[in-house]
């Protein structure tokens, strides 16, 4: 027997039954369904966009880190080559800004941790004017070692003229950091004990 032979077999209120079933069936199907997979798939563009933000923070992360990594290689190359005599090389800055030096004084040599030496030059310039000391500071800046003015006096003594106490310092990595002991030689020392 075919449904629809079956259906005929029914009894008015049975037939009514079943297609307010069907109906309901229907309705269920074509509301319920959509309403779930809507609600799937909005779940999902949600964990693709968190997936998605999440590769870019990885993305952005990449381009930090390469600019801190340039950054400390900048600085690793600034110690490469260690900062000449202060005394020195200053006094070839200052006659290149037309600064006469009336005294410099060399002071010891300072451990900053174990890897790094300050070394200091006390200066003394007397009559000089603001732009050659603003020179003068300028072409210490970019003389391409590790420098700074770590301590600066001005006294104005006449027009556009100034006595300037300064120290100035290099900074230089110590032999002990640049030669790092091999295994090898670590081994070796321990067999001499």
């Amino acid at each position: 027997m075919r449904i629809q032979e079956r259906f005929e077999q029914l009894e008015a209120r049975e037939r009514t039954l079943v297609m307010i079933f069907g109906a309901v069936l229907a309705a269920l199907i074509f509301l319920v369904v959509p309403l779930v997979v809507t609600g799937t798939l909005s779940g999902m563009r949600d964990d693709n966009e968190q997936l998605r933000e999440a590769i870019q923070a990885v993305y952005d992360g990449h381009e930090d880190i390469a600019l801190r990594k340039a950054e400390n290689q900048s600085i690793d190359a600034r110690y490469k080559s260690p900062a000449p005599a202060l005394a020195g090389f200053l006094s070839k800055l200052a006659q290149k800004n037309d600064i006469d030096i009336k005294s410099s004084q060399d002071r010891p040599s300072v451990p900053h941790g174990t890897d790094y030496e300050e070394r200091s030059t006390k200066l003394d310039l007397e009559k000089t004017g603001m732009y050659n000391i603003a020179k003068f500071m300028e072409s210490i800046e970019r003389a391409g070692y590790p420098l700074s003015i770590s301590r600066i006096s001005l006294t104005k003594s006449q027009v556009d003229s100034y006595r300037v106490n300064m120290t100035v310092a290099a900074y230089h990595r110590t032999e002990a950091s640049k030669k790092k002991k091999s295994p090898a030689a670590s081994d070796e020392d321990e067999d001499e004990e």
